[in-house]
């Protein structure tokens, strides 16, 4: 899974998830990194392109959405907003790759007290656009294991049901 958090310094998270491991919510944190806004263009496509084999087991691309609220519009008149345009160029890079169909998308607020595990705190250092983009795909792992467990759950009722009748 390859997880970002865009704007004029773009977070970005490549973490590889095993879902035979013990631990269910368990990943493995590959590479971490901040782009800086005039590396954009180079970088977001070399991060997208780089892990080529793991590209075939790529569980999703994360990438926080960027929404204009009301209550800020004003406040943000004449913005440019940087994280609007590194969404294009994430989905442009995606397009290219072959992988736009993995897009999700969260709100910001999604991430909100999910925690950087402590075997990956030393990886994932103090900034805070690593830590977003880390938030992200371990938000992305908990909901895809949840609705996994939902569903193994609803075949085993089903198959009891079937069973008794």
């Amino acid at each position: 899974m390859i997880a970002f958090d865009p704007g004029l310094t773009t977070g970005y998270c490549v973490v590889q998830y095993d879902p035979t491991e013990a631990d269910p919510f368990n990943l493995h944190v590959i590479s971490c990194g901040a782009i800086e806004w005039t590396m954009r263009h180079e970088t977001i496509p070399q991060v997208l392109n780089a892990p080529a084999v793991f590209k075939r087991n790529l569980l999703a691309l994360v990438v926080e959405k960027f929404r204009l609220y009301p209550e800020k519009a004003q406040s943000l008149a004449r913005n440019d907003f940087p994280s609007a345009i590194v969404e294009g160029i994430i989905e442009h890079a995606a397009y290219r790759e072959g992988i736009l169909g993995l897009l999700v998308y969260y709100n910001a607020a999604n991430r909100l007290g999910v925690q950087v595990l402590p075997q990956h705190q030393a990886v994932i250092g103090k900034v805070q656009h690593k830590i977003d983009a880390y938030q992200h795909a371990r938000y992305h792992l908990i909901i895809a294991v949840q609705k996994k467990l939902k569903l193994e759950q609803r075949k085993q009722e089903l198959t009891r049901a079937q069973a008794a009748s």
